[in-house]
C-alpha cells in the first residue's frame, strides 16, 4: 500500500490568503513564458492552472477543493468536463498532481508542482508534486536560477464578478507576464499576442478581448485608427518592481 492510500479525502485546507506579507501577489517563475509559447497551455488550460496558483495554499502550493469550485469562482463560464479535461492535461504535463476520488464532488487535494510557499516552513523550497500526495516533498533550489513574474491576488474578486472570460483572462495574463517591470506596460499588439499562443487564438478575438479589457479599465492603450505596428499597452494598477518608479502602482488612465 502506498503513503496515498492513506490520504484523508475529508481534511480541511485553506487558502493562506489573509498572510500579510503576501496577500498582495504571488510569484510566477518566468520560465512560464517558454511553456506558453511552446503551446503547452490553451486558454482553458492556464485559465485552470492559474486558477489553482490563485487560491492554493501558499505554506503547501496545494490546491484543495473540486472542479464545481473552480467553475463556480467562474461564474459557470467553464464546465465541469472542461475543468477535468484541464486537471487532466495538466497532470500529463508534469504541472500538477492529484488522485481523484470516486465520489467526483468530494474535495480532494492537488498538489502544484515546484510551487514555492511564500510563507511557513516550507518557505525557500519547492514542492515535488510527483513525490506523493499524501506526504508531498519539499526540496531545495536555485532561487537565483530565473526571475520572476507577478499577478495580483485581488484579481481573484475580479474573476469571482465575472470580469474575465477565460480567454480574456489568458490575453490579460499574456500582458501581464510580459510586461516591462520597470514601467508596467508592454510593447505589442494583437498580432503579437497571437504570435505567443501559437495562433491559438483568433486575431479578431485577441482583439475583441483588448477592447473589453479597455472598457472594463485593467489594460489602456491608444492605437490610432488606420496605424499598424506595435504599441505600448498600459496594465492598470500593476505594481512597479524595478528601476526608479520601484514600488509605486502605475495608474494607466493618467
Amino acid at each position: 500500500m502506498s503513503d496515498e492510500d492513506d490520504y484523508n479525502f475529508d481534511e480541511v485546507e485553506t487558502a493562506d490568503a489573509d498572510t500579510p506579507q503576501y496577500s498582495d501577489y504571488f510569484l510566477l517563475r518566468n520560465g512560464i513564458k517558454t511553456h506558453i509559447q511552446l503551446g503547452k497551455f490553451t486558454a482553458i488550460t492556464w485559465t485552470v492552472y492559474s486558477s489553482l496558483l490563485l487560491w492554493a495554499n501558499w505554506k503547501s502550493g496545494i490546491y484543495f477543493g473540486t472542479p464545481k469550485d473552480l467553475q463556480v469562482k467562474w461564474d459557470y463560464k467553464l464546465t465541469e468536463p472542461q475543468i477535468w479535461e484541464a486537471l487532466y492535461d495538466l497532470r500529463k504535463r508534469g504541472y500538477i498532481n492529484f488522485r481523484q476520488p470516486s465520489d467526483p464532488y468530494r474535495n480532494f487535494r492537488i498538489l502544484i508542482n515546484k510551487f514555492e510557499p511564500t510563507c511557513g516552513e516550507h518557505k525557500g523550497k519547492r514542492l515535488n508534486a510527483f513525490s506523493s500526495i499524501a506526504n508531498p516533498v519539499y526540496e531545495d533550489f536555485d532561487a537565483k536560477a530565473e526571475g520572476y513574474c507577478m499577478l495580483d491576488n485581488y484579481l481573484r474578486n475580479d474573476i469571482c464578478s465575472g470580469s474575465f472570460t477565460p480567454v480574456s483572462w489568458a490575453i490579460y495574463c499574456t500582458c501581464r507576464i510580459w510586461v516591462d517591470f520597470a514601467e508596467g506596460h508592454w510593447h505589442g499588439n494583437a498580432g503579437s499576442i497571437c504570435t505567443l499562443w501559437r495562433g491559438q487564438l483568433s486575431i479578431h478575438t485577441v482583439r475583441k478581448c483588448m477592447l473589453q479589457l479597455r472598457e472594463s479599465k485593467f489594460i489602456h492603450y491608444e492605437n490610432p485608427l488606420g496605424t499598424r505596428g506595435q504599441f505600448n499597452i498600459k496594465i492598470h494598477n500593476i505594481m512597479i518592481t524595478d528601476g526608479v518608479k520601484k514600488g509605486t502602482r502605475l495608474n494607466a488612465w493618467k
